[in-house]
């Protein structure tokens, strides 16, 4: 059987750690169709079809999210391939979540909330052009592709019995989960070994497939697509709610925007880049589905969407798909920041990815590619306050670098992001700093006195940096040994190190720093990764550091039922401008669409003044010195989530919320007003008493 090979490699494969090694290439640009192209389409056009129909006649909620989120995510992205734009899946994803939430920003500008009509129209429009294309008999390939090399029928065989024992090692392993072993280590003392050896069969199954003279792209993609599922589905299917306590706040400003229709930019920061709510806000609105019950998959969404985008960036600087899988590869099992949870930093890391894939392409004389960067990078500046920053001096130091990207490019993106800044300006100058390097900051609390395992685990994220940084290094001067100048590699890892160095990002910016250079760091890494054994143990690695470093914290990241009870009860029954205190800062506040109005001061109450003993009557009047600082009416909760965040880091008594709250419940200065599964909510009676007399003299 002949075997195809790009074009670059010569009449006969190389072997692969010289593969790995060859100098990117830098083509012109070419219109090539990926396999699948016109199912694509004719998905995006069914799509267009069905979702209006089952909108408007109220069908099964099911099919209509799905058909409605199809529209969002594929629709408009494969009508403007239609005319001529680059016709990749990770590109069309990128140009239709982006053409889509720039719809709903319009939405908002224009005072006219309305879901469904703007759906309609949206259908209209992309499902007319693909009609055309349909009935002028489907697209003309500009390029043809290589035929797709099919790996021999026994090792596919082989490889399917791996991908199928991974699989049920892992279900086993969920199966076998008590979540209730959670410690300071993480997930991991919960889970059984079988989850370890899925892992393992998958990090090895892969590196043999990607080895081989000629891989099997179906084989690497399903290797892929499995590893997804093993590391993102298992937190979704073990817990009850969504991870992370702090992704109810985006919920809470979906809500609103649902439920209003606009935004207050003196609300908070959110509402001052409201794209990313305002897209899901429509799709709740037309599909009749909160945005909770799709949160807790956002993972699993955003890691396939980030590969293809990955993958799609990856190629504007090689041809080598091996690499590219490579890469890919590497980039899972790497990324532990844990900013792919239903969050305006995950959307605009996907939209920035598929930016600089389409400059990395030449533009000229291409609208379509031209629009395509427009929409996608309006979007970015529309939905978050980094990633712009982070994708402008990537795009600036590339272009005065390698000169592959004209100047007023960068230029134009500078220009919309100044004037974003401007009209956000006034809240901005009131509540944040906007040059803070503070090198040292960090948003970790300490950990002296924390659970076992805790330290292991803050340290992991170090070690994971650490295996990634050799890696890349070595390849850099594996490429370099072969005649590979990565100037374009080494100005996108520069730009983005410059933003870090002058805003902290509230101590989190050297992870999120981590988190846009790690796709050029993983394709530095492929090169070091030059065979079967090498890339099984750098997967080992890494692996090992992800365990630690993306599940270490699930002690207080597993959501808790009764913590979002009583918040949902606050917010729909405290008065207006209220005060909430808390013993620990892992509370889903903000949940509702009442948020902006219930809330005045949502804080902490500080730990110093309370010390590592356990609490109980003697603290209450340094509660009540502690409250008096904030506006009536003034609510105290003691929850089960609260508990489980001071004794992860030891930073109170154990067991104090118990005798904190029968000691509360003896004062006269509190009145118990919630009590429901271990969650208790206080309002101080004076506060209580003057709320009733303001209310009566309105």
């Amino acid at each position: 059987m002949s075997v195809a090979t790009p074009r670059s490699l010569g009449r006969s494969p190389p072997s692969y750690s010289r593969l790995l090694a060859l100098r990117p290439e830098w083509p012109a640009y070419r219109a090539r169709p990926p396999a699948g192209g016109p199912v694509l389409a004719a998905v995006a056009l069914a799509a267009c079809v069905l979702a209006p129909v089952l909108v408007a006649l109220g069908g099964p909620t099911p099919l209509t999210f799905a058909a409605v989120l199809t529209v969002m995510c594929v629709a408009p992205g494969a009508a403007l391939s239609a005319a001529g734009a680059p016709k990749d899946l990770g590109l069309v994803i990128g140009v239709s979540l982006g053409t889509s939430t720039v719809l709903a920003q319009v939405m908002l500008w224009l005072g006219l909330w309305w879901p469904k009509p703007f759906l309609y129209v949206l259908c209209a429009a992309c499902g007319g052009r693909l009609a055309v294309m349909a009935r002028r008999g489907g697209e003309r390939r500009l390029v043809r592709r290589p035929r797709l090399v099919r790996a021999p029928a026994e090792h596919v065989v082989l490889h399917a019995a791996i991908l199928a024992a991974a699989l049920a090692a892992w279900a086993a392993a969920l199966a076998g989960t008590d979540l209730a072993d959670v410690d300071g280590y993480g997930l991991i003392s919960a889970l059984p070994p079988t989850y370890v050896l899925a892992l393992a069969l998958l990090i090895s199954g892969f590196a043999d497939v990607v080895s081989r003279a000629v891989p099997d792209r179906r084989l690497l993609a399903i290797y892929v697509l499995a590893l997804i599922v093993v590391i993102h589905a298992t937190t979704p299917i073990l817990y009850d709610t969504p991870r992370y306590p702090w992704v109810f706040k985006h919920l809470g400003v979906i809500e609103r925007i649902a439920a209003t229709g606009s935004v207050d930019r003196e609300i908070d920061i959110y509402n001052n880049w409201p794209a990313f709510f305002a897209l899901n806000a429509w799709l709740t609105d037309t599909t009749r589905v909160a945005a909770a019950q799709y949160a807790e998959w956002a993972q699993v969404f955003f890691n396939v969407v980030n590969v293809l985008a990955l993958r799609f960036m990856l190629r504007g600087v090689t041809f080598d798909d091996r690499v590219i899988w490579t890469a890919s590869w590497l980039f899972l099992l790497a990324n532990f920041i844990g900013q792919d949870y239903l969050a305006p930093q995950a959307f605009a890391f996907f939209l920035s990815m598929v930016a600089v894939g389409i400059c990395l392409r030449p533009m000229r004389h291409r609208p379509p590619a031209l629009t395509a960067f427009a929409v996608v990078a309006v979007a970015v500046v529309l939905s978050h306050q980094l990633t712009p920053l982070m994708l402008l001096a990537a795009l600036t130091a590339l272009a005065v670098v390698t000169r592959r990207v004209p100047l007023w490019i960068p230029a134009a993106l500078a220009v919309t992001e100044v004037w974003w800044l401007w009209l956000a300006w006034p809240f901005l100058t009131r509540h944040f700093q906007l040059f803070d390097p503070n090198p040292g900051g960090s948003a970790s609390p300490p950990v002296a006195h924390a659970l076992d395992g805790v330290a292991l685990v803050t340290k992991a994220p170090l070690v994971v940096v650490a295996i990634v940084a050799a890696l890349a290094g070595a390849g850099a001067l594996l490429r370099r040994r072969h005649g590979c100048f990565d100037l374009p590699i080494a100005a996108l890892i520069a730009g983005p190190t410059l933003v870090a160095g002058v805003q902290s990002y509230g101590g989190e910016g050297r992870i999120r720093l981590f988190l846009f250079i790690l796709p050029w760091l993983c394709l530095l890494a492929a090169a070091a990764c030059g065979s079967a054994w090498r890339l099984r143990l750098a997967g080992a690695a890494l692996a090992t550091g992800l365990l630690f470093a993306y599940f270490g914290l699930e002690y207080v990241n597993q959501g808790s039922r009764s913590d979002i009870a009583a918040a949902r009860w606050f917010e729909h029954r405290a008065p207006r401008r209220s005060s909430l205190l808390s013993f620990a800062p892992y509370f889903p506040y903000r949940l509702t669409a009442r948020y902006a109005e219930v809330y005045s001061n949502s804080t902490t109450l500080p730990e110093q003044d309370f010390g590592r003993r356990r609490l109980g009557e003697r603290d209450i009047p340094i509660v009540l010195r502690d409250v008096r600082e904030f506006d009536q009416p003034r609510f105290i909760i003691l929850s089960p989530g609260q508990e489980r965040y001071s004794r992860l880091y030891g930073l109170l008594g154990l067991s104090s919320t118990a005798p904190l709250a029968r000691a509360l419940d003896r004062s006269p200065r509190f009145r118990l007003v919630y009590s429901r599964d271990g969650t208790s909510i206080y309002q101080e009676v004076a506060a209580r008493r003057g709320a009733a007399r303001a209310r009566r003299r309105r």
